[in-house]
């Protein structure tokens, strides 16, 4: 029998920098910059929005899995709002209008609560536990935890279609043609001084027939790695917005806070030591805040109204005393 890894994920210190770095230089993604300030920056802004020591608009949480050894192996990030008149939030709206198809940019101010990106390491791709699906999940039950924190709707990036060659179609043939940047310079810029970016950007009405046929059929599609994410999102009752990334074309799904089924199944327990030594369970999201530092994971127990019961093995890998009150929802 292989042996049972026990994932912890917990809300992001100054400690797990250098691990954090590691990921963020391995996997290079715009929302976690290897760049040492940048992400200083990021885990000193997620200390604070535990800690409410930020205005609920500019609240951005991080949150790292750790293995039994405590190395940091994948991150993800839930921020309470994305768009406001100090940083306002950018897409690429595609609509019809007089039997035309057309795309235009789209400037929001006052947005829906944003997913930032999912980063696991590829050792614990596929593993049993379900590490990136616990790594993904987590940030809905945080927001059960703290609903008033968030807004009623909730916006996520889809990583988007690259070809063969790891090109993206939407890029190559279109954003090339009115912004002199490298994808890079873009993403450094979205972090840094989004009027900037957006300065040589057409924001007229762009006509949908005219884009070359590769950019049209890659448009608004998850790349091959990110259709997992996306199914996953899906079940949580995310659908395409009609709204793509403006540098890459990548799909943006949205879902209403309240129809989300991790927030609506969550509820509040006590843990139980089960006295039975083999007992049918049932796989449960688990999340707890403690002097504003969360920890949460997945564990297996049976559920009797307002009791969780679980295995001596949880208690001690996890830093979880009995009758301790949590929150838990179906990990399914």
């Amino acid at each position: 029998m292989s042996k049972r890894n026990f994932f912890l994920i917990q809300s992001v210190s100054v400690e797990d920098y250098s691990y954090l770095r590691g990921l963020a230089v391995k996997y290079p993604l715009m929302n976690l910059p290897s760049e040492e300030a940048l992400l200083k920056k990021k885990i000193k802004v997620s200390e604070e929005s535990f800690l409410e020591a930020l205005p609920r608009e500019e609240r951005n949480f991080l949150f790292v899995l750790k293995t039994e050894e405590g190395e940091v192996i994948g991150s993800s990030q839930v921020a309470a709002k994305s768009g406001t008149s100090a940083v306002p939030f950018y897409s690429l709206k595609i609509f019809e209008e007089a039997g035309e198809k057309f795309l235009q940019l789209k400037k929001v101010t006052d947005g829906p609560s944003y997913l930032g990106g999912l980063i696991l390491d590829e050792k614990y791709r596929g593993c049993p536990e379900k590490a990136g699906k616990q790594l993904s999940l987590i940030r809905f039950l945080f927001v059960a935890l703290l609903p008033a924190f968030f807004e009623n709707t909730f916006h996520v990036e889809v990583a988007p279609f690259l070809d063969e060659e790891g090109r993206n179609p939407f890029f190559e043939h279109f954003v090339t043609r009115y912004v002199s940047l490298s994808m890079t310079e873009i993403d450094y810029l979205t972090l840094t001084d989004k009027e900037k970016l957006f300065a040589s950007y057409p924001s007229g009405k762009l006509l949908f027939s005219a884009l070359p046929e590769v950019v049209k059929k890659s448009l608004g599609k998850p790349g091959v790695f990110s259709q997992r994410a996306a199914s996953l999102l899906e079940k949580q009752n995310f659908q395409f917005a009609g709204e793509v990334d403006p540098f890459d074309g990548g799909p943006y799904m949205q879902a209403r806070t309240c129809d989300i089924p991790v927030i609506k199944q969550a509820k509040k327990v006590f843990l139980k030591l089960a006295e039975e030594e083999s007992f049918q369970t049932k796989k449960w999201l688990w999340g707890r805040l403690n002097k504003a530092q969360f920890s949460g994971g997945m564990l297996e127990g049976v559920l009797r109204e307002n009791q969780l019961f679980i295995s001596k093995d949880y208690f001690s890998s996890f830093p979880l005393p009995e009758n301790e009150e949590i929150f838990v929802s179906p990990f399914e």
